[in-house]
């Protein structure tokens, strides 16, 4: 008998949708970058252009590549291809680093995916995925102890 193919998930690095009940086991989670837009505070009597934070943070999104199952591409594809997309609760796990009982995660229970790109299907085994996804109204990191 041979041996099961065990792939490398990123160490421990895992991408969980609630809504859709399906997780994957990632092989890269990107980042993002949290940006405050700058607004113009100039009038008429300054000399030099100035600036004040703007009142809204942009939170980029994430593209995370895994491993998963063609009925859960399917599933994630039925969560964006109606033109309205549902609203997960996702939530990114970090791995466990050494000196750490739990990891870290960071989570949002208003956040979408926007994209779902999927691999080459070969012989009805896993698959590679692309899930790109938004977080929403914002999102909570909790710390690994």
């Amino acid at each position: 008998m041979a041996a099961a193919n065990v792939p490398f998930t990123g160490g421990g690095s895992t991408l969980t949708l609630g809504t859709t009940a399906i997780s994957i086991a990632a092989t890269s989670i990107g980042g993002s970058s949290n940006t405050i837009p700058r607004v113009a505070k100039t009038d008429l009597t300054d000399g030099v252009e100035a600036y004040i934070p703007g009142d809204v943070m942009d939170h980029d999104e994430v593209t995370v590549e895994g491993l998963a199952k063609m009925s859960d591409v399917k599933a994630l594809r039925a969560a964006i291809d109606d033109g309205s997309p549902l609203i997960e609760t996702i939530t990114v796990t970090d791995p466990t680093l050494s000196g750490e009982s739990t990891a870290s995660k960071e989570a949002s229970t208003t956040a979408f995916i926007t994209n779902v790109a999927v691999g080459a299907r070969v012989n009805n085994e896993i698959t590679t995925v692309t899930v790109n996804f938004t977080w929403g109204e914002g999102s909570t990191l909790t710390n690994a102890t």
